[in-house]
């Protein structure tokens, strides 16, 4: 009887391997426990700054999955933000908002809520304002013109977006398109 070749009983051994492997890496990612945590850190939290930040990353969450549970995020850490007086906080509140209303494509108050957003951070020199400004100008170029069509950046809002961006440091690399 004449022996197998090598390369069906590397095959089949193959084969065997496989199908014995854990598919973990197939599994999709719950992050229905990363809105849990949010959610039990909204009810939790006695700082009201750490529960602004949960509130704005769960607007941040449901942005694609429930527009309507973003907004309400996004509206409510707006509300908390302003009764503490936290500057920081109201901008980005805005921030979330404008999101929303631009993946809705309600772009005339995305611009509007963005622009706000922008202008309130404009004095702040942290990373994090000026990441979350040159998100803003990054974004910028989706804003329509006065009738209504889509526009490019103008050329001063790009170079601006740069010149945050660069600014920002490590950050500057992640808005190569500026």
């Amino acid at each position: 009887m004449p022996s197998p070749k090598p390369s069906l009983i590397l095959l089949v051994t193959g084969l065997l391997t496989l199908t014995g492997m854990d598919a973990g890496a197939q599994r999709p990612i719950d992050d229905g426990k990363r809105a849990d945590s949010l959610e039990n850190i909204l009810r939790t939290s006695a700082i009201d700054t750490v529960r602004i930040d949960a509130m704005q990353s769960l607007s941040n969450y449901w942005l694609y999955k429930d527009s309507a549970k973003a907004m309400e995020y996004a509206l409510r850490s707006g509300e908390a933000s302003r009764k503490i007086r936290d500057s920081f906080h109201i901008a980005l509140s805005y921030f979330y908002t404008g999101n929303v209303y631009m993946e809705h494509y309600n772009l005339p108050k995305a611009a509007h809520q963005l622009m706000t957003a922008e202008q309130l951070l404009r004095n702040d020199s942290s990373y994090r304002g000026l990441k979350y400004r040159a998100r803003i100008w990054h974004n910028s170029r989706r804003y329509p013109s006065a009738d209504g069509r889509q526009q490019t950046v103008p050329r001063h809002h790009a170079e601006q977006g740069r010149a945050v961006a660069g600014k920002g440091g490590r950050f500057g690399n992640a808005c190569p398109d500026l």
